[in-house]
C-alpha cells in the first residue's frame, strides 16, 4: 500500500522552483540614487564627509575633530546598517544613509542621512532620494514599527520641507542643543510603517521610478 502511494505521489511532475532570489533582494536603487553597502575604501570619503566644516559642527561629532581610526571605530558603534549613497550615473558617492540604536524588542530604530557639501544644487537631490530608499528597505527587510529621526528646531522646516508629511513630530527636548549662540529644541520625529503603508509607499515608488508591487 506504501509503496503503491509513494509511486503515485513521485509520479507527478514536481511544481516548478520559486524564484526566491527575486523575492529575497529589496531593491536598493532609484530613479538618481542608489545604496550601497560600505566597503574599506569608502573611509576617506566617510572621513571627509563627516568632519567636513560644513557638516561637522551639526553631525554626531558636534564640531570636535576625531583621528581617523577613531572616528571610523566610533562609527559602527551602534549601527545596524550603513550605506554609501551614490548617483547611478556618474557612481559618485553623494552622501551617507545610516540606521542605529536598534530596539528589537519594540521594533523601532533610528534613522539619519547626510548629504555632501560641495553638490551644486541641480536636479534631485541624491541624498533626499537615499533617505526614501532607506526607509523603503527597513520596511521591508525588518518588522519594524516606526522609525524615529532627530532634528534640531532651526533645521526643522528644512527637513519637512525635504521629507514632506511623512515624519510626525513625536516629542520635543526643549533648549536642548546649543548651536548658533543659543540653545535649540530637539525635535523628535517618527514614521509610521502603517501610515507609510497607507498613505506614502505608492507615491514613494513613483518617485524612486518603481512599480508600486516592488514597493
Amino acid at each position: 500500500m506504501l509503496s503503491t502511494l509513494m509511486n503515485s505521489h513521485f509520479s507527478e511532475p514536481f511544481p516548478p522552483t520559486p524564484n526566491y532570489q527575486r523575492l529575497a533582494q529589496p531593491s536598493l536603487e532609484g530613479r538618481t540614487a542608489r545604496l550601497r553597502v560600505i566597503q574599506p575604501e569608502d573611509y576617506r570619503f566617510l572621513y571627509w564627509l563627516e568632519t567636513n566644516p560644513a557638516n561637522a559642527f551639526r553631525w554626531r561629532h558636534r564640531g570636535s575633530t576625531p583621528g581617523p581610526e577613531e572616528a571610523i571605530r566610533t562609527f559602527w558603534q551602534g549601527m545596524l546598517c550603513a550605506y554609501i549613497v551614490e548617483s547611478t550615473e556618474s557612481s559618485r558617492p553623494e552622501g551617507l544613509a545610516i540606521a542605529f540604536n536598534l530596539d528589537e524588542r519594540n521594533r523601532h530604530c533610528h534613522i539619519g542621512v547626510l548629504g555632501r557639501p560641495d553638490r551644486d544644487g541641480g536636479g534631485i537631490n541624491p541624498a533626499l532620494e537615499g533617505t526614501i530608499i532607506l526607509i523603503q528597505h527597513l520596511f521591508e527587510v525588518w518588522q519594524f514599527r516606526k522609525l524615529y529621526a532627530e532634528v534640531l528646531e532651526y533645521n526643522y522646516d528644512q527637513f519637512q520641507h525635504a521629507t514632506g508629511p511623512i515624519a510626525i513630530e513625536e516629542g520635543r527636548l526643549r533648549d536642548h542643543d546649543w548651536m548658533f549662540g543659543r540653545y535649540w529644541d530637539k525635535i523628535v520625529l517618527a514614521i509610521y510603517r502603517d501610515d507609510w503603508e497607507r498613505n506614502h509607499q505608492g507615491s514613494a515608488a513613483r518617485f524612486l521610478g518603481r512599480s508600486e508591487r516592488e514597493g
